[in-house]
């Protein structure tokens, strides 16, 4: 028995088991396998190169891409898968979906197939058969509350988490969720990017997607007030969406995690509100506690 905790992200797919995998989320679909990409994954006839290709931008991660990438690196984060071996997964879902019952339900049964959830894929030819026993799913946002225990005892704190195409907000109250206050917005990093890519090459230049992390993380003279203006731009958009969900900002302590907190972190510090040391990777590690937790439990019934 193995337990696979994955957040497949829009823009990066973080995954945990014996071992850490993380990759680009893009998927690629090809008519056969071709050495030519590094990682090809064979699934149910078709062939898909990992890490190619552009970003998913559906609200919903009841996507092919985030199947694909998820029953891909639970081949790649065991030492040793055995075949037909069973895997408890646990996986995010934005929380606008998350509190959708039925929609959570269609969730578990797209991502366990058209095969009550053995699942037969191939990895640049290597052969994987594993049996998906169960999945739970977790909203967004909770898994930096357990990585960060001592943060939320006691305290009110507003979780903003950053993503590549979503911003997912909640209010804990002492590590409780207080539900009315969560919401998503489609404020990702993945448009405040293009953005950024948009306003320098209407000046002239001819950047690519390539290039952001340099001019994020390091910006030139030329890029500093373009990238500081967007990323102004966003984190002020996501503070009023906050407020327009009655959050009192100015009383409450705001917490940033995610992919896109991590790339930005410089800009909101300046604002005086503080980034988890860990955003990357906050929210697998988290489903990490609550999972084995669950198959504990289960396992005990």
């Amino acid at each position: 028995m193995k337990i696979a905790f994955n957040d497949s992200g829009k823009f990066q797919n973080k995954g945990i088991g014996d071992k850490e995998v993380i990759f680009r989320t893009m998927v690629t679909e090809i008519p056969k396998y071709n050495s030519y990409y590094d990682t090809v994954v064979e699934l149910e006839g078709k062939f898909y190169a990992i890490g190619e290709g552009s970003i998913d931008t559906s609200v919903s991660k009841m996507a092919e891409i985030h199947r694909v990438c998820t029953l891909y690196a639970i081949t790649q984060m065991f030492n040793n898968l055995e075949y037909g071996e069973d895997v408890y997964l646990v996986m995010g879902s934005p929380i606008q979906t998350f509190e959708n019952a039925d929609h959570k339900q269609q969730f578990i049964d797209f991502m366990k197939g058209d095969f009550d959830g053995v699942i037969e894929i191939k990895v640049n030819n290597e052969p994987f058969v594993f049996n998906l026993k169960d999945v739970l799913v977790l909203p967004e946002s909770c898994g930096v509350v357990q990585v960060h225990k001592e943060k939320f005892k006691d305290s009110l704190v507003g979780v903003i988490d950053w993503g590549g195409l979503q911003v997912n907000c909640m209010i804990y109250d002492n590590g409780k969720p207080i539900k009315s206050t969560g919401f998503t917005r489609q404020l990702g990093g993945y448009a405040l990017e293009q953005e950024i890519v948009n306003k320098l090459n209407s000046k002239g230049y001819n950047y690519q997607e390539y290039e952001l992390k340099y001019a994020i993380d390091n910006p030139k003279e030329h890029e500093k007030d373009v990238v500081e203006f967007v990323a102004q731009k966003y984190l002020n958009a996501i503070l009023q969406e906050c407020q327009k969900m009655k959050w009192n900002i100015n009383n409450i302590e705001l917490f940033f995690t995610g992919g896109t907190s991590d790339r930005f972190s410089r800009y909101i510090v300046e604002y005086n509100y503080e980034v988890s040391p860990t955003a990357m990777t906050d929210n697998v590690t988290g489903f990490g506690v609550l999972g084995k937790a669950w198959v504990k439990k289960l396992l005990s019934q």
